[in-house]
């Protein structure tokens, strides 16, 4: 008999005979350990760090506070203090803690020994929840903004978690990075009440942004701006609007459990207690009124659990100049102005950080004789565009930032990618001024601005070494594969040529709306401000202005489609973040073409402008108006987002075409016509 049948079976008799090995089962039991004590960001970091194992086929994972002898894999996360004397550690991995650069520093370690150990660790919070987050998107292919894209992640071997190497995860270079929540009505509007955050995408969108490395929020529109509640456009739509208060402590509180700063602007327009107009345009004479509202504020609302206040050297209620009604040098009511806030927050919130938000004309106030205390930071404000039209002339000895724009509201629907002009503009702001000890990212309604958002975010990271271009590849590898991304990314550059000039959606609407009211021969009014009449000198200017933008869109659809060819994952998110805004400016855009068109003719034909071909023109007209609903009602292919581009659930400002505009034309051409 052949030697190996004869060792063969013996060696099954042994094991007959002494039981059947099992296999190794598939399931991997891994638990996540926190130390007790630990603060709620921690813990919540831990809960959301099992959510993003479950990509590990046949894993078990459990969450808690005490050791699991079971678990194949312990994750321990936490804070250097509360993990220094850690039992389960042993001397090396405690050796590694004491190397955690600095504050908001962290750190990922694999622990040698029998039973797998990996530590994720900070110097504090942020840094624990960095170490975290980094650790879920590198080695499970978590995806930060998985909300928000639909991306999902591929199943990970569990064996790949322990290819971990020690890796120090640097602080940020600008350690203040907020996200300003402003102009939010298309977010806000999405389900559930108006102008209210449903609690499923205000939750998720400070999710996204914790892990993209935010650490502060400012609360804008959620407090009840004066917009909502005075403003015809708003008035008209949401005549029953009220700010509720116990829902706003409810956000205030998760932003705090989630371990973000809370900042708010000290403008006192606001649904909360708001100064009377008169007051807000007289300082001198009203000092009492503005002391005792931001009092009120401090004492009796969620504003008192503030972290940051900032304020704007403007009219401390609508968002424009400050015009004094009563002689005073603006420089010297402002001078008052923040030395009297500062008192009340060093009183009310001693140790708070202070911001003096130089948007707009406070630029030229600061570069003036405008000197607020040295413990304000300035945060000087780009031209909503992502660079900065006036530049500071000295820091003055203050601590500076910046205020940016991911989106701005004249681009409101539609976004402009520009990583490498954030780059660019960055660099510059940190090199020469040391715009670096803040940010404040302005991202409009998140959802159609990520890339911005991030490239932000990856810009306060890393500072001057953020280059714009290879963040661009990257990430929209990440989301279609690097096949398809060349092509997204030259059809996402045509998009952003076609705002060449400080041109998005919300200024074409307005030339729409000028353009309306020319044809029709009735008066305009922009928000907020007085009508007047249209006149040629109007139009003239932007009658060459559009076609070269719908010739680069008309490009940018080619460079998608040949992407659309090629991709490899995210098919959706695809169309909804690449093809579809694409397809929304250009309709638009041919919508406005017709207009002008037809402005053309009655400016050089006033005698035959409505006759034939202006009759062809203004049939082409509303049927590309039919075609531009269509689209807006159509939406996203993803149906978790049906309803976002409705033009009723959009921010009102310079309004939106209808057929009555077009029915006012006609009504006009036929009066024309009967002379």
């Amino acid at each position: 008999m052949n030697l190996r049948l004869i060792l063969a079976g013996i060696l099954w008799l042994g094991l007959a005979s002494c039981g059947a090995v099992p296999a190794k089962p598939n399931l991997k039991h891994i638990h996540i350990l926190y130390p007790a004590g630990s603060p709620r960001a921690i813990q919540l970091a831990a809960t959301d760090l099992q959510q993003d194992l479950a990509v590990v086929p046949g894993a078990e994972v459990t969450v808690s506070p005490q050791p699991d002898t079971a678990a194949d894999l312990t994750i321990i996360i936490g804070q250097r203090e509360l993990l220094a004397a850690h039992p389960l550690l042993n001397e090396h991995s405690r050796s590694v803690l004491q190397h955690i650069s600095g504050a908001r520093g962290g750190v990922m370690h694999q622990q040698p020994g029998t039973t797998p150990l990996i530590m994720l660790a900070g110097a504090d919070v942020q840094g624990t929840q960095y170490s975290v987050y980094d650790f879920s998107q590198q080695f499970l292919g978590a995806d930060p903004l998985a909300y928000w894209t639909g991306s999902k992640a591929a199943p990970v071997p569990f064996s790949s978690l322990l290819t971990l190497t020690t890796q120090q995860i640097a602080p940020p270079v600008v350690p203040l990075l907020v996200y300003f929540e402003n102009d939010v009505d298309e977010l806000a509007n999405f389900r559930g009440n108006s102008l209210q955050y449903d609690w499923q995408s205000f939750t998720a969108m400070i999710d996204s942004l914790v892990r993209l490395r935010y650490n502060g929020i400012e609360l804008f529109d959620m407090l009840g701006r004066i917009e909502f509640y005075q403003r015809p456009e708003y008035t008209a739509r949401y005549p029953d609007y009220q700010l509720d208060t116990a829902y706003l402590q409810r956000m205030v509180d998760y932003i705090h459990d989630k371990g973000m700063l809370l900042q708010i602007d000290m403008m006192m327009g606001r649904q909360l207690g708001s100064l009377p107009e008169e007051a807000a345009n007289c300082w001198s004479s009203h000092k009492d009124e503005w002391l005792s509202t931001w009092r009120y504020y401090l004492q009796h609302t969620p504003i008192k659990h503030a972290d940051i206040f900032a304020l704007r050297p403007r009219h401390q209620i609508w968002d424009w100049a400050y015009q004094s009604s009563c002689g005073e040098d603006k420089a010297e009511v402002f001078n008052q102005v923040y030395a009297a806030l500062g008192q009340l927050i060093d009183q009310y919130k001693p140790g708070a950080t202070k911001v003096c938000t130089c948007y707009h004309d406070g630029m030229a106030l600061f570069n003036g004789k405008f000197n607020p205390p040295k413990d304000f930071i300035v945060a000087w404000s780009d031209d909503g565009w992502g660079d900065f039209a006036e530049l500071p002339a000295s820091s003055k000895g203050h601590a500076m930032g910046t205020y940016v724009h991911a989106g701005f509201w004249l681009n409101h629907d539609v976004a402009d990618p520009y990583p490498q002009r954030i780059e660019e503009v960055m660099r510059r702001m940190y090199q020469q001024h040391q715009a670096d000890r803040y940010m404040m990212v302005n991202g409009q309604t998140f959802r159609p601005f990520l890339l911005n958002i991030e490239a932000y975010a990856e810009a306060a990271r890393l500072g001057s070494a953020f280059n714009g271009e290879q963040f661009y590849q990257q990430w929209l590898s990440r989301y279609f594969g690097d096949a398809a991304a060349p092509h997204a990314q030259q059809a996402l550059q045509q998009l952003h040529l076609a705002h060449n000039g400080h041109t998005g959606y919300v200024e074409i609407l307005w030339q729409i709306k000028v353009l309306h009211g020319f044809l029709a021969n009735q008066p305009v009014q922009q928000p907020g401000r007085h009508h007047f009449e249209v006149t040629a000198a109007h139009i003239l200017p932007w009658l060459e202005a559009t076609q070269p933008r719908i010739q680069a869109l008309q490009l940018g659809q080619q460079y998608a489609i040949q992407g659309q060819k090629l991709l490899q994952r995210n098919n959706v998110f695809y169309y909804d973040h690449i093809q579809l805004p694409l397809q929304l400016y250009l309709d638009l855009l041919q919508y406005n073409q017709l207009l002008l068109q037809l402005a053309q003719l009655k400016i050089q034909a006033p005698a035959d402008w409505f006759k034939a071909l202006g009759q062809g023109l203004l049939q082409q007209a509303q049927q590309q108006l039919t075609t531009l609903y269509q689209r807006r009602l159509q939406g996203d292919e993803d149906p978790r987002w049906a309803g976002w581009y409705h033009p009723d659930n959009r921010r009102p400002n310079n309004g939106f075409p209808a057929e009555a505009d077009l029915a006012a034309i006609a009504k006009a051409m036929q009066q024309a016509s009967s002379k």
